[in-house]
């Protein structure tokens, strides 16, 4: 049983570390088609990057994404009516922090410090140091009014 055990933890590792592999590989091939993507951001396996549009995406240093979030440079819903597709670029500045399952569509810059919750579509820009949320993503207050609310509630507990 024991040799069981360990031969299944070597597999696990063998596959968590072919995985790393991929995805590694995948950002830097994005990188290499000319995606920039800062120092120290955190992008989750299932965070889906626009492949044929990616060095119109700039994403700064200290950023996170939450779970199956989706960057897209361009939109072509319009194509079959009118012959013509939304390209446009995509900055999202240092500190951003985009929750779970966010949509960020080509045009927009999501200013510095800026925190997006979950499930939000970012359709325009976003200015710095806010929380936004909705869809459409939409400014629900300051960084600072947030954090401090937080720290209030943490130092209540």
């Amino acid at each position: 049983m024991s040799s069981l055990s360990s031969l299944i933890g070597l597999v696990a590792g063998v596959r968590d570390r072919v995985q790393r592999f991929r995805v590694n590989r995948r950002w830097a091939k994005l990188c290499e088609n000319g995606m920039h993507l800062g120092s120290d951001v955190w992008l989750p396996d299932s965070t889906w990057i626009d492949p044929d549009y990616c060095f119109l995406i700039s994403i700064g240093d200290h950023c996170g994404f939450g779970a199956e979030c989706l960057i897209l440079a361009h939109d072509a819903q319009m194509d079959e009516f009118i012959d013509a597709a939304r390209i446009g670029r995509v900055i999202i500045h240092a500190s951003c922090h985009i929750g779970s399952r966010t949509v960020v569509l080509p045009g927009v810059e999501i200013g510095p410090r800026t925190i997006v919750g979950a499930n939000s579509v970012v359709s325009r820009s976003l200015p710095p140091d806010t929380v936004c949320a909705g869809a459409p993503a939409r400014v629900i207050c300051s960084l600072e009014d947030y954090l401090t609310k937080h720290r209030a509630r943490l130092a209540t507990h």
